[in-house]
């Protein structure tokens, strides 16, 4: 995914609190149904 420089977020331990603060993502695939969805949950290290 293309992030413009001015929106993209490069220090590890602001990384970290967004992962911990906000630990679920949305993955999306194309498939020949059409788009599908799955929830995914993040973890740091």
């Amino acid at each position: 995914m293309h992030v413009p420089d001015h929106f993209a977020e490069r220090r590890p331990d602001e990384l970290h609190r967004i992962i911990r603060e906000h630990p679920f993502g949305i993955l999306v695939t194309h498939t020949r149904a059409g788009p599908v969805g799955r929830s995914y949950r993040c973890m740091s290290s």
